[in-house]
């Protein structure tokens, strides 16, 4: 059968991990030019970005099963999937979408509705992040963050609900940007978020 790969990080030792739509996390072994079966892990099925964290740490985002992390020196795999808000409109499922290492703020994770945030210094996020689209009960696809220090706010880019949005520091509401469309698209669909050296945000 085909394997659509949605992510690739190269780890130690040569090994290429791979995540897989509905086929979970694959490993491939650039040394012995084989797939490592062993080191498979077949749940959550669909992936949708793998990660590195740390030297032996890898972060899996998974669609419909929240977030695994992945210790690749013991082989470890466990379910770290942050809670989910009780007031939550949407369904049961966790979505995670995107991961994001960042210098300064620590590792962000998008998913269903939500940002959290991993810092052991900040818990401005620790929250959920709501976004201001009316409908709460849409999953928005998060596929990029970047900090802005003069407007002292995040940039957010998403691949449904109105695309763009900002979130001021202090504030816990990621407000939409709006967008000039085709009246025929049904959906704002952004996938990379770029900073150039004039601090100018390109989507």
């Amino acid at each position: 059968t085909d394997i659509n790969f949605t992510s690739c990080y190269a780890g130690n030792a040569g090994n290429i991990w791979l995540g897989a739509y509905d086929e979970g996390l694959i490993c491939f072994n650039t040394v012995t030019k084989k797939f490592a079966h062993e080191k498979r892990k077949t749940f959550p099925r669909t992936i949708s970005q793998v990660t590195v964290i740390s030297d032996s740490i890898l972060f899996v985002a998974a669609l419909n099963d929240g977030l695994y992390q992945l210790n690749v020196n013991t082989g470890i795999y466990s379910n770290i999937t942050p809670p989910r808000n009780p007031a939550d409109a949407t369904s049961k499922n966790t979505s995670i979408h995107k991961i994001s290492v960042t210098p300064d703020a620590g590792i962000f994770i998008g998913g269903n509705n939500y940002i959290y945030q991993l810092h052991p210094a900040f818990t401005r996020l620790k929250k959920n992040i709501f976004y201001s689209d009316p409908d709460q009960t849409a999953d928005i696809s998060l596929t990029g963050i970047l900090w802005d220090a003069e407007k002292r706010q995040y940039w957010l880019s998403t691949a449904y609900g109105s695309g763009l949005y900002t979130l001021k520091e202090n504030e816990n509401i990621a407000k939409k940007i709006s967008v000039k469309e085709k009246p025929a698209n049904q959906y704002k669909i952004f996938s990379s978020l770029v900073k150039d050296a004039k601090n100018r945000f390109w989507v």
